[in-house]
């Protein structure tokens, strides 16, 4: 089942979608400003989806 979790970051003033699947993971991270991700930190691995094109990249997720 994948769950769809939607926040803002303040610092930019973007929505992003966080989709995730139960049991496996995994986060996806689909946003449009390659910035967002440099911008957070944290330890958590995700594969990340930029413009179509898949990228690992390391982020903290607020859940």
């Amino acid at each position: 089942m994948l769950s769809v979790t939607a926040y803002e970051e303040p610092r930019f003033s973007i929505l992003s979608y966080v989709i995730s699947e139960s049991g496996s993971g995994e986060c996806f991270i689909v946003d449009p400003h390659p910035g967002l991700l440099k911008a957070l930190d944290g330890g958590l691995k995700i594969k990340a989806v930029i413009a179509g094109e898949p990228t690992t990249a390391a982020a903290s997720i607020r859940r």
